[in-house]
């Protein structure tokens, strides 16, 4: 669920940045259909800049051991001295944190019932304003005369107040057709789709201005290539331009952007040099991807590497969990006699944890088959392996997952990342050995 809500919370960013680029490179070109794709390639890109992973792209600065992992569990209050203890002992308390992002994944959930709920009476409504409109053939046009404060489209239906049907102007007439004609409609319901989601958005408002927009300078073209002398256009705009529009979400020739609509119409066509202002928001997309990209690992010159257990064959675990191995950087041992901070008894640490740095990649130790990696409550993202003979290694805190469940593993594949996920407060690796219900210390098997 944290994971879900940093994605959010990343998808959004991205989306805010782009739509800020748009509007400082984009938004004032009259390459309609150019900017009608991008706008609409804008919410997709978010989705996925940060779900990409451009390992090795970036290299990390701070060497392996900079900073020490540390669990919310490892002092003891009260005592003189810190005691170093297990955050994953079976009567851990559940942490403060957990609690919060329970409350923001509810409100959140809260927010998606309310936009999807009024998306849907928005949309019944205007079932409603069909089913009560009479269908009229103006000018070889099929129209709806039905009760709207102005003329609005909606998929193939074109609405027009029933007051004004005897005199609607053709040029309105036109107008609003080139907004079926170009399938408007479906733009305006795939943003309010994306709006389900993400709702918390503040740059949406930008977004769906930008779009209405567009649609209107696509339309205002549509029927100043009909032959239309602009000037006749351009009188009828200002004569609507004090009306006041009400449904300004679905009706487009009556609304308050009348004055971007003439400024488009009377300026000159963009040249085609200004095109390269799209090539530039490609790069910036470029550019915040690679703040996604995962902080490649320097070369150390430890004493040891992938250190073997003493036992050569797979049925065991038989390599250390990360590529170097380096003792300093064991910091909690297994067996430890440690003090939970909150009920104050003495418990054992029951595996190891190996300090690292985010990013640092996690190895199977031997052969076998993934039972589980998911997130698990103070463990964080956890990753368990079934082996031969009975053993089960343990690997907690992960930053992410390369395998997923029911998938097999062979001896040194990379399963996950170090992180710092679950009740911890430094990137590290808590790592276990069982065998049935026996845990076994890790240590042992280390050839030391």
């Amino acid at each position: 669920m944290t994971d879900f809500l940093t994605y959010l919370i990343q998808t959004s960013i991205v989306f805010a940045l782009l739509c800020f680029f748009y509007g400082m490179l984009l938004s004032k070109l009259t390459f309609h259909w150019a900017n009608r794709i991008t706008l609409l390639l804008l919410p997709m890109v978010s989705l996925v800049l940060p779900l990409m992973e451009f390992g090795q792209l970036v290299p990390f600065a701070n060497p392996v051991g900079a900073f020490p992992s540390v669990d919310l569990a490892s002092f003891s209050f009260g005592s003189p001295s810190p005691i170093t203890t297990d955050p994953l002992l079976p009567d851990t308390p559940k942490s403060l944190g957990s609690s919060y992002a329970n409350w923001l994944f509810t409100t959140y959930l809260i927010g998606c019932l309310s936009v999807t709920l009024k998306l849907g009476f928005a949309t019944k409504n205007i079932f409603r304003v069909k089913r009560n409109s009479n269908k009229v053939l103006v000018k070889n046009t099929l129209i709806y005369a039905a009760p709207v404060v102005a003329p609005l489209t909606y998929f193939r239906w074109i609405f027009v107040p029933k007051r004004q049907i005897e005199g609607i102007h053709p040029l309105i007439l036109k107008h609003e057709s080139a907004h079926v004609r170009l399938g408007h409609t479906f733009d305006l319901l795939l943003i309010e789709l994306y709006a389900v989601i993400f709702w918390f958005n503040p740059a949406l408002l930008f977004f769906r201005k930008s779009l209405v927009a567009l649609h209107e300078f696509q339309a205002d073209q549509a029927v100043l290539a009909e032959n239309v002398r602009p000037e006749d256009y351009l009188q009828l705009m200002l004569q609507t331009l004090e009306n006041k529009n009400k449904q300004r979400t679905i009706s487009y020739f009556n609304n308050s952007i009348i004055k971007k609509r003439i400024d488009m119409i009377t300026k000159s066509k963009s040249k085609k040099g200004k095109a390269f202002n799209y090539s530039l928001l490609v790069t910036t997309a470029i550019i915040i991807s690679l703040a996604f990209a995962r902080p490649a690992i320097p070369e150390e010159t430890a004493p040891y590497k992938a250190v073997l257990f003493l036992e050569s064959t797979n049925t065991v675990p038989n390599i250390f969990p990360l590529e170097t191995y380096e003792p300093a950087n064991i910091t909690s041992t297994f067996g430890e006699k440690i003090r939970t901070p909150k009920t104050k008894h003495l418990m054992v640490h029951s595996g190891i944890d190996i300090r690292a740095t985010t990013g640092t990649p996690v190895l199977a130790t031997a052969d076998g088959m993934v039972i589980q990696a998911k997130s698990e409550k103070n463990w964080g993202n956890l990753i368990v392996l079934k082996h031969a003979d009975g053993y089960q290694t343990w690997y907690a805190h992960l930053n992410g997952f390369e395998i997923a469940e029911k998938q097999e593993v062979k001896t040194g594949d990379v399963i996950g990342y170090v992180g710092s996920t679950g009740r911890s407060t430094g990137p590290h690796l808590h790592y276990e050995v069982r065998k049935g219900d026996e845990h076994l210390d890790p240590m042992d098997f280390f050839d030391k």
